[in-house]
Formats: C-alpha cells, sequence, structure tokens
C-alpha cells in the first residue's frame, strides 16, 4: 500500500483526512518509525494504513475525532505500557506521533512525491511542526533543491539543507529547531525496483516474494511462455526480449537490485557483464561456486575491475538451507532485505553464500 496515493486521491476528492506519522521510538514497539496511518474524518471515517494496530491506533483515531477541525499540527507521546493504560499495549516502549490536518493546497506537492517515486528518485519532506502553528510543506531532493511546497526563511532553508545533505537517507525521521520555528524531516525513500533476469521456477518465486516485500518487480526473459502478464500477474513490467537487448530499453540507476537468475551459465554471463558498469545497488546470480568464479575470471580477462566483482552477491541469497525453487526465492530476498535495510553487515559472516573474489588464482 502505497500511503502517499491515498493522500493523493483523499485531497483530489477534497475529503477531510488527518496523516498520523510516527516520528520518534524508544524501545520496543510494534511499528518502526515512519509508519503512517491516514484517518478520515467524518461521517464516513476510517482509516488506511496503521502505526502499530490494534489500541494505539484506535487511540490516535479517538484524538482526531474529539479535535477534528484544528489546522495545526499535533505531537502526541504515547507510553506502550499496560500499566498506564493509554494504548492497552504492553511492548515497553514509546512512540512520538504527530498528527497532520491535510488540506487539497499540499496536493501538487504529494503529487510530486509519487511522481518522484515512480522515477526511482528519493526526496525529504519537510513540514512546520512548530506548536500552534499551521502545517507548512516544503519538498527537497537529494541534492538539497527545492522542488515543490512552501518557500522557507533563507536562514532556516540553508540550515535543513545542511541536515538533508549529511543525512545521508536514515529511514528515522528527525527535528530540527530553525529559530522560532520547528521541522520535521521526513526521507521519503521511492519504491525499491528490482530487475529480474530469468522467468523460470526461482524468478517466479523472486518476483512473488519481493512483490510481498515492497519491491517494483520487472522481469525479463527471451522466451515468451515466460516472460508475460499471466505468469507474474504481481510484476509491474514483464519485458520478452533478448537479454542483451533489454537494457537498451530497461532503467537501471544505482538504486537499483538485479538479480540474475537466467536458464543458462551464458545468458547469467551477459546480463552480469551489462549490468556491471550500471553499478547498481545489488547484483546478485545464481550458480555455484566455482561456475561464479569461472564467471568472474572471464569478465576480469575483458577487463571488469575485481574491485567491483567482489561485491557481486554470487552465489546469490542467504544460507538458510534452501532446496525448493520457493525456497531459493525466499533466501534471495531475504537478501535483498538485509540490503535495503542496511542489516547484511551483521548477517553476511553467518548466512551469506557470496563468493570472495580478489582475481583469479590460476
Amino acid at each position: 500500500m502505497r500511503i502517499y496515493n491515498e493522500i493523493c486521491r483523499a485531497l483530489t476528492d477534497d475529503q477531510p483526512v488527518t496523516l498520523a506519522t510516527i516520528i520518534a521510538t524508544a524501545g520496543s514497539t510494534p511499528a518502526p518509525s515512519e509508519s503512517k496511518m491516514l484517518l478520515f474524518r467524518g461521517e464516513k471515517s476510517h482509516a488506511i494504513g496503521t502505526i502499530g494496530g490494534g489500541c494505539l491506533d484506535a487511540s490516535v483515531i479517538v484524538s482526531v475525532r474529539d479535535d477534528p477541525h484544528t489546522a495545526a499540527v499535533k505531537i502526541l507521546d504515547y507510553t506502550l505500557d499496560d500499566d498506564i493504560g493509554d494504548t492497552g499495549l504492553n511492548c515497553g516502549g514509546t512512540v512520538t506521533i504527530a498528527l497532520e490536518p491535510l488540506s487539497r493546497q499540499f496536493l501538487p506537492l504529494y503529487r510530486m512525491i509519487v511522481s518522484m517515486q515512480d522515477e526511482g528518485e528519493d526526496a525529504c519532506l519537510v513540514t512546520t511542526i512548530t506548536p500552534g502553528a499551521a502545517s507548512r510543506k516544503t519538498l527537497y531532493n537529494t541534492r538539497g533543491k527545492t522542488v515543490a511546497g512552501s518557500e522557507l526563511p533563507a536562514a532556516a532553508d540553508e540550515l535543513l539543507r545542511r541536515h538533508i545533505l549529511d543525512a545521508r537517507f536514515p529511514h528515522e525521521p528527525i527535528r530540527v529547531q530553525a529559530g522560532s520555528d520547528a521541522y520535521l524531516l521526513e526521507f521519503v525513500q521511492s519504491q525499491p525496483h528490482l530487475f529480474v533476469f530469468g522467468g523460470g521456477h526461482v524468478g517466479r518465486a523472486v518476483s512473488q516474494c519481493a512483490s510481498l516485500a515492497g519491491f517494483r518487480v520487472t522481469v525479463v526473459d527471451d522466451r515468451h511462455a515466460y516472460a508475460n502478464k499471466e505468469r507474474f500477474p504481481e510484476a509491474f513490467s514483464v519485458l520478452c526480449e533478448s537479454f542483451t537487448e533489454s537494457f537498451k530499453r530497461l532503467r537501471i540507476t544505482p538504486s537499483s537490485y538485479v538479480v540474475i537468475v537466467t536458464r543458462g551459465h551464458r545468458h547469467d554471463e551477459e546480463v552480469l557483464e551489462q549490468a556491471l558498469p550500471l553499478s547498481p545497488k545489488y547484483i546478485g546470480m545464481i550458480g555455484s561456486k566455482r561456475k561464479v568464479s569461472g564467471t568472474f575470471d572471464r569478465l576480469a580477462a575483458k577487463g571488469a575491475s575485481p574491485a567491483l566483482l567482489e561485491k557481486i552477491h554470487a552465489p546469490v541469497g542467504l544460507s538458510i538451507g534452501a532446496v525448493t525453487a520457493d525456497e531459493i526465492g525466499v533466501s534471495i530476498v531475504a537478501e535483498l532485505i538485509a540490503v535495503r535495510r542496511n542489516a547484511l553487515d551483521s548477517l553476511e559472516s553467518a548466512v551469506s553464500m557470496r563468493l570472495n573474489y580478489s582475481g583469479s588464482k590460476h
């Protein structure tokens, strides 16, 4: 579920809505920072998304219902402890939630967020959260350039740009005080785009599992029987094209993920040779360590940098004892998630199957 698309639909229809966002957590909590819930006010009140479920969601809904007309951002703290009794949860942690009434004036900004996400571009959304003040919003790109929203005072703008450029896009929102105003910085990451080369059993399992995990999946195969929407209904797109020619039509960026699971070593090597210079965030290739080593040796002989080859996740996936195609798909997507969440370093020595390549030993 893409919350910004839902916001655009609501604002287009002039529906009265409030956005609840977890902006800070401490201790054990049921949902991470940046979790969002869109609350529809009025006669047909309901909610989309969650900030933890159960009584916490209910408490926030009640808070909005009891104060439906405010135009100011509210910051609420909740203790998740049954002994306190405010949420009915006993995780033991605390959450801080921002409640923002949204109006149609924000529609162009949220449309820009959706457009940037569709293009695979990250952004930073800055919201004024000064107590009692009406909400103002400004959207920056990762280079610190304003792309939509309100113009901010020069001193605040300069300070916020520095935070954006220095933050390297964490998941956690951050709060910044600039003079008398307080600002919330939310780092809006685009939906990660995964390119699966190979529409066989493993490719199908990877596509299904990755789609459930929030990846935008493009599948490529040169056989129509293996590259069609009937076989991959969950995929964003399916391309029936020779693997080499497909690179003329694909937009693989440094934020993209590439999984190579074609039907043969030759095609795997062709795809890897094409993908390597594009420097995507992740490249994983299926195969035994012997096959991987031979492929790396041949590409190194053609001029590929051993340092780049060392970064390839091959054999692909985490070592979880996977045997069937579906299990292998799960092991691959588990590795994709670990890379996306910056958790692979802590896992690598124990469960990674990646070959440590430093050039030919022959």
